[in-house]
């Protein structure tokens, strides 16, 4: 079942992030950013207030193949994901190196949502090239509208143009080997919209069109998937606009209740692929998944060029402004960036005076509110005694 997308205001969509795509940014592999302007904005992210650090913590000797800097951010990523709701399946691959990091529920089925319309883009491009069909003016319009505002109307228009054998005979060429179709009330399988995949397919389909698929169809779909609506600015995404991210996410409500994904690249020439699926199994909504999906590499690795220019949002979380400018990646542990300490404690940040306040402000409405029964009860037993 596809359920339409909550509101949410733009600060805290961006607060959410792949745990994931902190091993993206920030730990000096991707591209530092440009100056504000020089690529799309994304949405103002949230910063925590606190002190710098001032010691990176031993490096890692796991995974092989990445950068000490790397290990440190995926290792802060696993340390992150022990405390995210449901199961999180993430794979982070370098295609320079061809290092790739797995975690523990990266071949853990779970429904793809609308993750599905990038595999279905793959193989209209690649069959319709092949001359197997043709993709008229109109289908292209829908095609675009499918990726870029993840039209689900659009999906169902071109998944019954062509039928399901067309795309489910391919899908195993571009990734998709462990892909299942499941039933749904008033829906016969194989359909789009329930599917079933890993993150390691995912990661395998997003290698596809960017390490096999010809150059004209790839540099489509990498310009498509940047240029994505704001409603899927948030997974992959968080790797920072410096980073030129692109990516499909999806949503949706199934049997395990929310489902939260995102699959896409960032880095200068698509250097990292990042596959996230998020199933919730009923222990949160859509705001915990984009949460997992972004948090890390939105908050803790970014910078402003003007701090003080934040916009307090409440508490100590704060927001982009005018004055503060976008949100600067760059190296972690430089520039006045942090670092993830995996297995560490962060002190208490509480406002101790405000909390005083609202607790004493709470005990007086309580004795208030008791003062108020007494003096009720005292006035209903002079009624009864005038009455005797």
């Amino acid at each position: 079942m596809k359920t339409p997308r909550p509101a949410l205001g733009l600060a805290a969509r961006f607060g959410a992030a792949a745990a994931a795509t902190a091993a993206l940014t920030g730990c000096g592999l991707l591209a530092p950013a440009a100056s504000p302007g020089a690529s799309p904005s994304p949405a103002p992210v949230t910063s925590q207030a606190g002190p710098p650090a001032t010691a990176a913590p031993p490096c890692p000797a796991t995974p092989a193949r990445f950068s000490c800097a790397m290990r440190a951010r995926i290792a802060g990523v696993r340390a992150y994901l022990r405390h995210r709701p449901g199961v999180v399946g993430v794979v982070l691959r370098d295609r320079s190196t061809g290092a790739v990091w797995e975690n523990s529920r990266a071949h853990t089925p779970i429904y793809m949502a609308s993750t599905s319309k990038l595999a279905m883009a793959v193989t209209l491009l690649m069959q319709d090239q092949a001359g197997v069909i043709h993709l008229s003016g109109k289908d292209w319009s829908v095609l675009h509208d499918m990726l870029h505002v993840s039209s689900d109307t659009a999906a169902d228009t071109l998944w019954f143009r062509f039928g399901a054998r067309f795309y489910t005979s391919y899908f195993p060429r571009i990734g998709l080997a462990s892909a299942q179709y499941v039933s749904a009330p008033g829906i016969t399988p194989p359909y789009w919209g329930e599917m079933l995949c890993s993150a390691a397919d995912l990661s395998h389909v997003v290698g596809y069109v960017l390490d096999d698929m010809p150059a004209p169809l790839r540099r489509y779909l990498v310009t498509t998937l940047s240029h994505v609506a704001t409603d899927q600015h948030f997974g992959v995404w968080g790797a920072g606009s410096a980073n030129h991210p692109g990516n499909k996410d999806g949503w949706s409500v199934e049997q395990p209740g929310w489902i939260i994904n995102s699959v896409g690249f960032a880095g200068p020439r698509q250097r990292y692929t990042l596959a996230m699926m998020n199933s919730l199994d009923g222990h949160g909504g859509y705001h915990a998944g984009t949460d997992t999906v972004t948090q890390v590499a939105a908050i803790s690795l970014a910078k402003f060029p003007n701090d003080t220019g934040l916009e307090r949002v409440s508490g100590n979380k704060f927001a982009a402004s005018n004055n503060s400018g976008a949100e600067l990646a760059a190296t972690a542990n430089t520039n006045g960036l942090g670092f993830i300490t995996p297995g560490s404690v962060e002190m208490s940040n509480v406002d101790l005076a405000q909390e005083f306040t609202n607790m004493i402000t709470a005990q007086r409405g309580f004795q208030a509110n008791s003062r108020i029964i007494s003096t009720a009860d005292d006035m209903l037993q002079e009624l009864v005694n005038l009455k005797r």
